[in-house]
């Protein structure tokens, strides 16, 4: 049995597919610049690239950790590389180009910042260590973790609602506001905060404790994900992708269900071969992401893409790179 058959196939299949959403929105937003990122080229790749990737791969990160128990050195382990990495890339693929921007070509770009960057696998490592904390704080109490599930819903229900409060707090260079962007993500250097994106996490593990995937009530679900659709998707609505509010955030977490059950079914229809391509980039997502991004990031600083076919081919070039690194680091 390969490594693809002994994990959850449909799962690594969701991953594959939103790694390569980021891969093919990194594209632009990273690599691309402002004619790229504004033309409707950049755009729709922007739609496809949002809820179907990030919020999509945090669900899927929550849904993977109730498999298995695990000790506290594994979530010690898992939490350090998660951070590690997510530093190593903004260092790599952020501020060592713009120091070497900075000083050969006279040009004024925030080292300190795009090096503190929190990023997708900076809120990963987070989530686990508060699911590290609480694991702890149940085995002290002797509590049994599924009488005590229900916190799960009040824990994704309070940072959704904490998000629509706390996201205008300010943020400068200092490090107590720097712990603030770590939390809310304040500013354009702080992508994913914790508050509100630890919900897609949460509710990851939700579906995985209720088995919500297949216990929702559907219709009033799909209703809620076509809202959701109609009023997340288009570029031109007023919402911030980063910095949802409650009602946005509820109404995304409908999409990723509906879309996560649909991926499920998809998968099961799908040639085998072309599903275990898409589910093996799925198994190898964090050292895939972490390639991409430092690839992007050095092609956007020194060599910034304008049109769409170079963008296209772009994220077709870095998929194969990312992929073969990943196994040339494996092996």
């Amino acid at each position: 049995m390969n490594r693809v058959q002994s994990r959850l196939l449909w799962l690594d299949f969701l991953k594959g597919l939103a790694v390569l959403a980021m891969i093919f929105q990194h594209s632009v937003i990273i690599a691309g610049d402002s004619s790229l990122i504004q033309s409707q080229y950049g755009k729709l790749v922007f739609i496809v690239g949002t809820l179907p990737a990030a919020p999509v791969f945090l669900w899927a990160f929550g849904y993977s950790v109730g498999f298995k128990k695990r000790s506290y050195l594994y979530y010690i382990q898992r939490i350090f590389k998660l951070l590690a990495l997510g530093y190593l890339i903004n260092l790599f693929s952020l501020a060592l180009p713009a120091s070497i921007s900075n000083y050969f070509f006279g040009t004024d770009l925030p080292i300190i910042n795009l090096l503190a960057r929190v990023e997708i696998l900076q809120l990963a490592g987070a989530c686990l260590l508060g699911l590290m904390i609480a694991k702890g704080w149940l085995d002290l109490v002797g509590a049994k973790g599924r009488k005590f599930r229900w916190l799960l819903i009040v824990g994704y229900l309070a940072i959704a609602m904490a998000g629509s409060i706390l996201k205008k707090v300010d943020n400068s260079n200092s490090v107590l506001d720097y712990l603030s962007n770590f939390l809310v993500a304040t500013d354009a250097y702080g992508a994913f905060g914790i508050i509100p994106w630890a919900s897609f996490f949460l509710l990851g593990i939700i579906s995985r404790s209720y088995n919500l995937l297949d216990k929702l009530d559907w219709i009033i679900t799909l209703i809620l994900s076509g809202i959701g659709v109609w009023y997340l998707f288009p570029t031109e609505h007023s919402y911030v992708y980063a910095h949802m509010n409650f009602i946005e955030l509820l109404l995304a977490s409908a999409f990723v269900l509906v879309y996560v059950v649909f991926i499920r079914w998809l998968s099961q229809k799908l040639p085998i071969r072309f599903t275990s391509v898409v589910a093996d980039l799925g198994a190898k997502v964090t050292r895939v992401y972490f390639f991409q991004w430092v690839i992007y990031g050095v092609i956007g600083i020194f060599f910034p893409l304008s049109m769409p076919i170079e963008s296209l081919l772009a994220a077709c070039l870095v998929t194969i790179a990312s992929v073969g690194l990943s196994r040339l680091e494996q092996t």
